[in-house]
This record gives C-alpha cells, structure tokens and sequence, in this order.
C-alpha cells in the first residue's frame, strides 16, 4: 500500500470519530442498525427452517455474530448475517450428521476463507464470467424457493394465499410497474 492511501483501520476511525460527533449521522447509522437488525430475524428463522436447526440456536448465532462485527469492524462487502447458501448447504450435513458438526463445518470454512484472503485469491474471481455468477444466484433463489415449499403443504387457505399472492407480486408486478420511486429501488440499481 501506498504511503498516499490511508488505511482501512484510519478510515474507520475517521469515519467512527465522524459519526460520534454529529448527533444527526449518528442517529443515522443507530435507525440503520436497527433496521438490519429487524431484517435479520426472518431471513434467520427462514435460513434455520431450511438448515433444519432451531430457530433459537440460529438467532442467538446471529446475534453473537452482529455484536462481533460492531466491535471487530467489517468492510463494505462483507456479509455479516445468515447466508441462503450456507443454509443450504448445512441442511444437508445436519439432516446425515447431527447439529453438532455445525461449529466445526463453519469454523473450518472460515479458516479457508481467511487463507484464500492472505493468499491473494479474490484476484482470481476476475476470471468467472458475470453469467456464471448471475447462473449461481438465480440457482440459489430457486434452491430457497423449493426448500421453503414443503413447509406450507396441508397449511390454512391463508397461507396459501400469502403464498399467491407474493408469487404474483414478484411475477408480474414488474411487468406492468417500469419505474419505481427512488427509495423503493434495490440500492445496486
């Protein structure tokens, strides 16, 4: 790194002093703590549901982990909350070996990850093309999509409906809505 470009630690100081300073950032960043946070709690029980584990023991690890980050630090592109492909692929393991082996499974992935990171591999992502990466995610979201289906079998005509509903709203609401409001919008758009 170059004498020229901070840190990413004096950044986040920077930013940290900045934000403690003026009460109207502050308040900011609390509301959007809290919204995530308020996020969080569906997506992990879903994610939990879908693994097979305990809702609780999935709340509580994501709790755990939120409350790392906020004194640890993140970085702008790090996901710091459950992840659909992790739960699909834990599901699995948990339904042949048992909950006990999520710990190590995730623990040892971590540490690949972290190898991958001092060993300079994110260079390589340059090499998968966009549509294998856009193949992946819409692999995924149908994936979530089968794994939460058997979960509403033998339900109540409301859930049913819910369950309609939402597919014609994500169906077909963008085919008749071209524009939407700016805060509506996904923020990578």
């Amino acid at each position: 790194m170059s004498a020229t470009q901070p840190s990413s630690v004096a950044v986040a100081e920077h930013a940290t002093r900045a934000v403690l300073r003026q009460p109207r950032l502050l308040v900011r960043e609390t509301l959007a703590g809290v919204v995530t946070a308020l996020a969080l709690i569906p997506e992990v029980i879903s994610f939990s549901v879908i693994a097979g584990v305990d809702p609780k023991v999935s709340l509580i690890a994501s709790v755990v982990l939120c409350l790392a980050m906020s004194f640890l630090g993140g970085r702008p592109a790090m996901v710091t909350a459950a992840a659909g492909s992790v739960a699909l692929v834990i599901g699995p393991m948990v339904h042949q070996h048992g909950v006990q082996y999520i710990l190590p499974a995730v623990v040892l992935a971590g540490i690949i990850q972290i190898l991958f990171g001092v060993l300079g591999m994110a260079r390589l992502m340059r090499f998968i093309p966009t549509a294998v990466m856009t193949g992946f995610v819409n692999a995924l979201g149908i994936l979530i999509f089968f794994a939460q289906v058997p979960h509403f079998w033998g339900k109540s005509p409301l859930i049913w409906g819910l369950f309609v509903l939402t597919l014609l709203i994500v169906l077909w609401v963008p085919r008749f809505i071209k524009r939407s409001p700016r805060r509506l919008s996904p923020s990578c758009c």
